[in-house]
């Protein structure tokens, strides 16, 4: 079990968090989504695949 969390810690007081390549992230996941899709594209087209066949034997 967790033990809770104490959410005084910050209270009353002033926090500041700077971000400096947020717009690199957004990229990347953009990117991220895009491959996604077309890795699950490319997983159904797999799981659809038919695979022919054909053999011979020579006399």
């Amino acid at each position: 079990m967790q033990k809770p969390r104490n959410t005084n810690l910050v209270a009353n007081k002033k926090v500041k968090i700077d971000v400096e390549n947020l717009l690199e992230l957004k990229k990347l996941l953009k990117t991220a989504v895009k491959q996604s899709k077309q890795l699950q594209k490319t997983i159904s087209e797999l799981q659809h695949f038919e695979l022919k066949v054909r053999t011979q034997v020579d006399e």
